[in-house]
């Protein structure tokens, strides 16, 4: 976590703001757990088990919003057949970042 979510002070991986003194530790736990996800959605890729992968990238995208979680969860509808949330996330990606 780079920032506090609380008062914006910057973070270098400390479980407390120094700043504000807010515990930082649970959201710690939840970005490590989008983390884990993400690396099961890519390893279930490689075994081309795409429910999986697809469980695993809606798990992620659920605990983290991240450009990186939304992609993944995207590519994994894809796989699944599910479109239409292929199209929304990609049309969420691309607003975001129009480059």
């Amino acid at each position: 976590m780079e920032q506090c979510p609380s008062c914006g002070a910057s973070n270098k991986g400390e479980k407390t703001c120094r700043r504000c003194k807010l515990d930082l530790g649970p959201l710690m736990a939840v970005e490590e757990n989008a983390r884990i996800h993400i690396q099961q959605a890519f390893d279930a890729f490689e075994r081309q088990d795409s429910s999986e992968m697809l469980f695993h990238a809606r798990r992620a995208f659920s605990l983290k919003k991240s450009k990186t979680a939304a992609r993944l969860l995207a590519v994994a509808a894809v796989l699944n057949k599910d479109y239409d949330l292929a199209v929304s996330l990609w049309v969420r990606i691309l607003s975001r970042d129009p480059a």
